[in-house]
């Protein structure tokens, strides 16, 4: 947000516009911070929090903004550009879910998600590993990010057993 409201500001954008436009990403997340509290019965806060961490720890801001800046100067690229957003919210939607029906009753955000990425290490080291990839190479378009998105689907596949009690 900060990045984005800095960015505007130096192209000449006033600082209140620039602050509410870097906010509106944060603000589109919310929708599904609320989906996440009301399947999981978790506090908004919480679900908010195990959100935003896991975009930091999977690197979904970034992907995110490298689907935002691909071309669409026809409407199929705009379809797939669009194809591609879509998946990405919905992916992380299901992520944070997961991270929070699969953890421990009474854990902090970060235990939710350490302990979430522990018992899903050799995925989410995969992933990690092809998004860090993808970043060398420099070279970001459709073919490349729907490869790195599927990797991201990947993750909501993992079937782990829920803890004693949560089943």
């Amino acid at each position: 947000m900060e990045q984005t409201r800095s960015d505007l500001v130096a192209a000449g954008v006033p600082d209140d516009l620039a602050a509410w436009v870097g906010a509106l990403d944060a603000a589109f997340a919310l929708l599904d911070i609320v989906d996440c509290a009301a399947v999981t019965r978790r506090p908004a806060e919480e679900v908010a929090a195990v959100h935003f961490r896991l975009a930091d720890r999977l690197q979904l801001d970034w992907l995110r903004g490298r689907v935002a800046a691909l071309r669409r100067d026809d409407r199929w690229q705009a379809l797939a550009r669009a194809a591609l957003r879509d998946d990405l919210y919905a992916s992380h939607r299901a992520l944070t879910t997961a991270v929070l029906v699969g953890g421990a009753a009474g854990a902090t955000p970060e235990q939710l998600l350490e302990e979430w990425v522990t018992r899903n290490q050799a995925a989410t080291d995969r992933c990690l590993q092809l998004i860090s990839d993808l970043r060398a190479v420099g070279t970001y378009e459709l073919v490349t990010l729907s490869v790195a998105l599927r990797e991201i689907r990947g993750l909501t596949e993992v079937h782990e057993p829920l803890p004693v009690g949560r089943r």
